[in-house]
C-alpha cells in the first residue's frame, strides 16, 4: 500500500507559486509576442492561481480571527454572569442572616410576654390562693411587667428592621402589626382573668383566654407564611411588593 503524498502548507504553496509567477514572466519576457510583458503576465495561470491562493488566505484568517473573538467574548460575558450570580447569591446570603437575627430576638421576647401572660391567667387556680404563695405570685406578676415592657418597648425596632430587610413589604408590615395585637389582647385578657378569678381548678384555669390565644397563635402562622413566602420570591431574583 502506496503511502499518500503529503498535502503542502498555505506558506509553501504561495511560495511555489510565486516562483511560478516568475518563470512565467521570463517566459513571456523572451517570447515575441505583440501583447506587452505584463498583460501576459495577469493573463497566465500562474498568476490567476496565485491570486486566489493569497485571497483565500486572507479570507480563512479574517474567519479565523472573527471566531476566535467571538468564542473570546462569550467567554468574557460567561465569567461575568458568573460573577453577577455570586454576588447575588452572597448578597442574599446576608440579607438571610441579618433576617434570621431579627426574627430570632423577635421569637425571644414574643415567646417570653406570651408565657408570662399565660403564667399570670394560671393564678385564678385554687392553689394559689393561700397567704403562703402571696411572695411566689408577685413574682410571676414581676416577670409578666418586665416581659411586657420589654416587648412593648422592642416590637417597633424589630418591625422597622423586618421592613428594612423586606423593601417594606406591606403584607408583612401588617402580619406583624398582627402579631402585636393579638399578643396584647392575649396579655390583657390574661390581666383581667386572674383578678377575676382565684379558685379554679386546673382544667377550668387552663381555658382562659382560649379565643385569645388561638387568634394569636393564627396570626403567628400567618406572619411565618407571609416571611417565607418573601424568601422564596427573593430568592428566585423577584421583587417583593412594596418596592
Amino acid at each position: 500500500m502506496s503511502t499518500p503524498p503529503i498535502k503542502p502548507s498555505n506558506e509553501e504553496l504561495r511560495d511555489k507559486l510565486t516562483e511560478a509567477l516568475a518563470l512565467e514572466y521570463l517566459k513571456a519576457k523572451d517570447k515575441k509576442d505583440s501583447k506587452p510583458v505584463w498583460l501576459q503576465v495577469l493573463e497566465s495561470t500562474g498568476f490567476a492561481t496565485l491570486v486566489t491562493v493569497l485571497i483565500g488566505g486572507l479570507i480563512g484568517t479574517g474567519l479565523t480571527y472573527m471566531f476566535q473573538s467571538r468564542e473570546k467574548e462569550r467567554e468574557q460575558n460567561s465569567a461575568i454572569a458568573q460573577l453577577q450570580r455570586e454576588r447575588e447569591l452572597a448578597a442574599f446570603n446576608q440579607h438571610l442572616e441579618r433576617e434570621r437575627k431579627t426574627v430570632d430576638e423577635m421569637t425571644q421576647k414574643l415567646g417570653t410576654f406570651v408565657d408570662a401572660s399565660a403564667d399570670l391567667a394560671e393564678l385564678s387556680r385554687t392553689e394559689w390562693n393561700g397567704s403562703n404563695k402571696q411572695g411566689e405570685r408577685q413574682k410571676i406578676v414581676n416577670r409578666y411587667n418586665v416581659a411586657s415592657q420589654q416587648w412593648l418597648s422592642d416590637r417597633v425596632r424589630l418591625s422597622l428592621l423586618l421592613q428594612l430587610e423586606n423593601d417594606n413589604d406591606p403584607e408583612l408590615r401588617n402580619s406583624f402589626k398582627t402579631i402585636s395585637d393579638r399578643a396584647d389582647d392575649y396579655a390583657h385578657c390574661a390581666d383581667r382573668w386572674r383578678t377575676l378569678y382565684s379558685d379554679l381548678n386546673s382544667s377550668d384555669a387552663q381555658k382562659a383566654c382560649h379565643e385569645f390565644r388561638a387568634n394569636l397563635d393564627g396570626a403567628i402562622n400567618s406572619f411565618a407564611e407571609q416571611l417565607t413566602e418573601l424568601r422564596r420570591r427573593v430568592a428566585s431574583g423577584g421583587q417583593v411588593k412594596g418596592h
